[in-house]
Formats: structure tokens, sequence, C-alpha cells
């Protein structure tokens, strides 16, 4: 039995670079999945809107949160997230104004040649 150069025989032999190509292929593969599954959860997915306690009427969130007090508001956020809000009573956060005159000065910046050696 002669072995003849033309023919090709059934078992083939794979290139280190053909073997390269095929990992990166699958990668790539991997990745375009990965991608199309992100997009497919994180956008196009109908998911139900956060349930707040606060908003009792979600389609218009600002004047349902507007309708309750800051007294009321302090304490529902109290209540839940465990954070203490009593600085908002104290009197010097409360005697706090805001001005539109603030003193600004801009001085000068940096030196001309910040290479320049001191």
């Amino acid at each position: 039995m002669a072995i003849i150069p033309e023919q090709k025989s059934e078992t083939a032999f794979v290139t280190p670079q053909q073997k390269k190509q095929k990992q990166l292929l699958y990668a790539l593969i991997f990745y375009v999945i990965l991608i199309a599954a992100v997009f497919y959860f994180g956008f196009f997915s109908k998911s139900e809107p956060a349930e707040n306690s606060l908003v009792e009427n979600p389609s218009a969130p600002e004047e349902a949160a507007g309708s309750l007090s800051t007294d009321a508001l302090v304490q529902a956020l109290n209540s839940e997230a465990g954070i203490s809000f009593s600085f908002l009573q104290d009197k010097k956060f409360q005697d706090l104004k805001i001005s539109s005159k603030l003193p600004l000065t801009v001085g000068e910046k940096g030196r001309v040649n910040p290479f320049e050696p001191f």
C-alpha cells in the first residue's frame, strides 16, 4: 500500500494556528450570545416597576411625593432605610439660608511653565 500525496486521508491534522482560530471563533460566539442576553434582559424585557410605599400613584410620582409632609417623609425614610435624619430638625440646619451672592474670587492658577524648576 503506497501513500499518494494527492489523496487526503480520513484523519485530518490540525495545525496550532487552526486550533487557535477555532478557539477564537468559539470565544466570539460566546461573547455575541452574552451581549445579546445582556441587551435582551437589560433593555427589552418588561419588568414590573419597584413598589414604593411613599408614592401612592406611580403615574405621577412628583405629585404624590409633594403631597406628603416633610415630617412624614423623614419618618418613612427613617423606618425603611434605617437612616437617622435628626439633623434636619436641628435649629442650626433650619437657619441655613440659600444665597445667590457667594463671594467668588478667582485667583492665579498654576505657573506659566509647569516644567520650570523652582
